[in-house]
C-alpha cells in the first residue's frame, strides 16, 4: 500500500512537473509571438512600388536618450551619434555608401570618463577571464568582483551620496555616513576580502558624481581592471565619473582644424546640486586638432547653476558671427526650486556669459524650442511651446518680445519617457517657415502668415492628431515637403498642400513606448534615408516570464534601423554652407532655391531630427523633373546677402561666405 502511494505520488509529481514545463514552453512560445513588435517590419512599399530597404544598425540594451546626425570630421559623409544618460553611447562614422564604422566614441576620446573608456553602464556583465579585480557598472550598480585573484583585496570608497549594498559575497564591509551642513550625505565604504571569488555590489543614490577609490598598495595595478574595456588604473587612488549626458550640440566653436566641437548638457542630480561639495558642470569639448577633445568648461564661463538640462542648441542670436548656446532646464513635477532656461552669449575672447534674463529668455516652465527667422527680417526668433501655449519670441535687436500664438492642445515632457517635438519647414511654399508640433496627447500645425502664426488642427490638412515624433521631409524629391510621423508613417503632400497617408514606415504595434527618428542622406545618392530608433513595452506575457523565470526571451531594448531610400528618381540639390570662423556651420542662415517651378526656402538646421540635440546642417532640395536651378540666394546669419547663378544640380554643393 505504501509502495503504491509512493508510486502514485511520484506520478503526480512527474505530471505536475511536465505540466509546468509544457506551460512554460507554451508561455514562452506565445510570448515570443506576442513580443514580436520589437522586431516589427514596417511597410516599405506603396502603389506596387518599393521605396525603402531596411537594415539594422544596432540592437542593444542601452537607455537611449537622443539620436542625431553630424558630419563630425568634415568628410561630407554624415555620421550618427546618440546620448544615453550614463549608458554607453554611439558615434558611428559614415562611409558615404550607407555603411557606418564601428563605434568610435572611445577612439576619439569622447567617453564620459576620459581615464576609463568603456566605464559607462552596460546591461550585461563583461566577459571576465583573466585573474584579477574587476570594477564595472551594470545598470545602476557598481560591482567589485574578485576573479581567481590570490591577492588580498582591500580599500576605501568615498562619494557624496547615500549608497545601498545590494550583494555581498565574501567581503567584509563597513559603511559610514557623514552629513554635511548643506544636508549632503558623504558615504565611506571600507571593504576587504581574502577570497579569490568575492563579489560586492552597491548602488549609489546619485550615480553621476565622482566615486573615489583608494586601494591597498599591495595590490598590483596590472591586476585591476576598470570598466568594460578592462583599463588598468595608473595609481591606487583614482576616481570613476559618469556624466549623465542629455542634449549634445555639435558645431565648430573655435574654428580649430579637425573635428567638430560639442557642447553636452547633463542632468541635475535630482535637484540636489547645491548640496554636494563637488562642482558639477556641463561639458564643452573642443577638438585639439589631433582627433582628441579637451573639456574647457571651467575656462569658458559656462556655469550650470543647478540646471537639470535637457535640450540645447547653438545659435547666433545677436548676429555677431559668434555662436551662442541656449539650454532648456528640466522642471520636475513637484519641484521645490525653479531653474530658468539659459542663454550663454559668446564674447570676443571666446568666453560665455548668461544673458537669458536680460534678453527675456529665462523661461521658467518646461518646454521645447526651435530657432528660426519667423518674420524674415534677417534675425533669429524663438518658437517656444510649454504645457499651456505656443509662443513666438520675436528678436528685436537682441531682445526677445513674447507673442502668444495659441493654446497647446498636447503636452510637453513631464518624464524622460514622454515625447514632444517641433519640426520646421516652409511646407506650403509661401516663403515663410511653418512648424509642426508632435505630441502623444495632441499634435498641432503652426502655419506662418508673414510672421504671424496660427494654430491649426492637423486633420484639416489630412495629418494625424497624435505622434511620438515627426519630421518634415521631401522623401520623393518632388519639391513638395512631406511629413513623417511615428507611429503614423509617411504622409505625402499634394499640390493643394493637403496630405495623404502612404502607410509606408507606419508602426502598427500598440506596444510602442518610445521613438526617435531623423532623415539624412546616408549614402550620398541625393535622396533622404530614415534613421529610426524604437523601444517597445514588454508584452504582458513577457512580464510574466520575467517575473516567474527571472529572465526574458525578448528583453525590452532600443533597436536602431536604417531605412535606405531606393525609390526617389527626381532631380535634387543639396547645400552645405560654410560661414565665418566662429559660425562655420552658418547656423541661422536661409537659402532660397529658385527654379521655373517657384522658390523653395530653407533654413540651416531645419533637417535636424533630434529631440534634444543638434548637428545636422545640410539642406535638401527636391527639384522634381526640373532640369536646372536659376539661382541660389543666401541670407547669412548676420543678414548679408549672396547669390549664385545657374548652379549645377544633382550634387552636394558647398558654398562659402564671401
Amino acid at each position: 500500500m505504501i509502495k503504491r502511494l509512493k508510486t502514485k505520488s511520484l506520478l503526480v509529481t512527474i505530471r505536475t512537473l511536465a505540466l509546468v514545463i509544457c506551460t512554460a514552453i507554451l508561455v514562452i512560445g506565445i510570448n515570443y509571438i506576442v513580443g514580436q513588435p520589437a522586431n516589427e517590419e514596417l511597410n516599405l512599399s506603396t502603389e506596387n512600388k518599393t521605396w525603402f530597404t531596411s537594415s539594422p544598425l544596432r540592437t542593444h540594451e542601452f537607455r537611449l536618450f537622443d539620436l542625431g546626425v553630424v558630419d563630425v570630421n568634415y568628410d561630407k559623409n554624415l555620421d550618427i551619434f546618440t546620448s544615453n544618460h550614463n549608458h554607453s553611447q554611439l558615434l558611428l562614422l559614415g562611409e558615404g555608401n550607407g555603411e557606418f564604422t564601428k563605434n568610435r566614441i572611445s577612439s576619439l576620446r569622447l567617453d564620459q570618463d576620459h581615464d576609463f573608456p568603456g566605464l559607462e553602464y552596460s546591461g550585461t556583465e563583461p566577459k571576465i577571464s583573466n585573474p584579477g579585480i574587476y570594477i564595472y557598472w551594470k545598470d545602476r550598480s557598481l560591482i567589485i568582483k574578485n576573479n581567481k585573484n590570490n591577492n588580498s583585496v582591500q580599500g576605501i570608497i568615498q562619494l557624496s551620496s547615500p549608497l545601498n549594498v545590494k550583494e555581498n559575497k565574501q567581503f567584509n564591509v563597513n559603511v559610514t555616513e557623514d552629513k554635511l551642513a548643506s544636508g549632503a550625505i558623504v558615504s565611506t565604504l571600507e571593504f576587504k576580502s581574502e577570497s579569490n571569488d568575492g563579489k560586492l555590489v552597491f548602488t549609489p543614490h546619485n550615480v553621476s558624481l565622482p566615486i573615489n577609490f583608494n586601494l591597498g598598495n599591495e595590490l598590483p595595478l596590472d591586476s585591476v581592471f576598470v570598466g568594460n574595456q578592462f583599463v588598468n588604473p595608473q595609481s591606487h587612488e583614482f576616481s570613476l565619473y559618469l556624466r549623465d549626458r542629455h542634449g549634445m550640440a555639435w558645431a565648430d566653436y573655435d574654428d580649430a582644424e579637425g573635428m567638430v566641437d560639442v557642447f553636452i548638457v547633463r542632468g541635475g542630480l535630482k535637484g540636489r546640486m547645491d548640496k554636494i561639495p563637488e562642482r558639477f558642470s556641463d561639458e564643452l569639448l573642443v577638438d585639439q586638432g589631433n582627433l582628441t577633445f579637451q573639456d574647457i568648461t571651467d575656462q569658458s564661463g559656462i556655469v550650470k547653476d543647478g540646471c537639470p538640462a535637457l535640450q540645447t542648441a547653438w545659435v547666433d542670436f545677436n548676429a555677431d558671427n559668434r555662436l551662442d548656446i541656449y539650454t532648456v532646464c528640466y522642471q520636475a513635477a513637484g519641484r521645490t526650486a525653479t531653474f530658468p532656461n539659459q542663454l550663454y552669449r559668446q564674447d570676443s575672447d571666446g568666453t560665455f556669459v548668461n544673458v537669458a534674463s536680460q534678453t527675456n529668455l529665462d523661461l521658467p516652465n518646461m518646454g521645447t524650442f526651435a530657432w528660426l527667422d519667423a518674420d524674415r527680417d534677417r534675425d533669429i526668433d524663438l518658437v517656444w511651446v510649454d504645457e499651456k501655449a505656443f509662443w513666438l519670441y520675436v528678436n528685436d535687436s537682441g531682445q526677445f518680445k513674447p507673442q502668444l500664438i495659441g493654446s497647446n492642445p498636447g503636452s510637453v515632457i513631464e518624464r524622460f519617457e514622454d515625447s514632444n517635438k517641433l519640426t520646421v519647414a516652409d511646407y506650403d511654399a509661401d516663403g515663410d517657415l511653418d512648424v509642426f508640433f508632435a505630441s502623444p496627447n495632441a499634435n498641432a500645425l503652426l502655419i506662418n502668415n508673414r510672421g504671424t502664426y496660427e494654430v491649426v488642427e492637423p486633420q484639416q490638412v489630412g495629418l494625424p492628431t497624435q505622434a511620438l515624433t515627426a519630421n518634415w521631409v521631401d522623401y520623393d524629391n518632388d519639391g513638395l515637403t512631406d511629413l513623417h510621423l511615428i507611429p503614423g508613417g509617411l504622409y505625402r503632400q499634394g499640390q493643394d498642400h493637403k496630405f495623404t497617408a502612404t502607410q509606408m514606415l507606419e508602426v502598427k504595434s500598440p506596444e510602442l513606448l518610445e521613438s526617435r527618428a531623423t532623415w539624412l542622406d546616408a549614402d550620398n545618392d541625393g535622396d533622404r534615408d530614415l534613421l529610426l530608433a524604437t523601444r517597445y513595452h514588454d508584452s504582458i506575457l513577457n512580464r510574466v516570464v520575467k517575473k516567474v523565470f527571472a529572465q526574458s526571451p525578448l528583453p525590452s531594448f532600443w533597436q536602431v534601423k536604417l531605412y535606405s531610400n531606393i525609390g526617389a528618381t527626381n532631380h535634387w540639390l543639396q547645400v552645405q554652407l560654410i560661414g565665418l570662423p566662429k559660425n562655420r556651420q552658418a547656423i541661422g542662415s536661409h537659402v532660397e532655391v529658385i527654379t521655373s517651378d517657384g522658390v523653395q526656402v530653407q533654413t540651416v538646421g531645419q533637417a535636424e531630427g533630434s529631440h534634444f540635440s543638434q548637428g545636422h546642417y545640410r539642406l535638401y532640395f527636391g527639384l522634381g523633373q526640373t532640369p536646372q536651378v536659376d539661382s541660389i540666394k543666401i541670407v547669412w546669419s548676420d543678414g548679408e546677402l549672396q547669390e549664385i547663378k545657374n548652379p549645377p544640380i544633382d550634387q552636394l554643393l558647398t558654398i562659402e561666405k564671401d
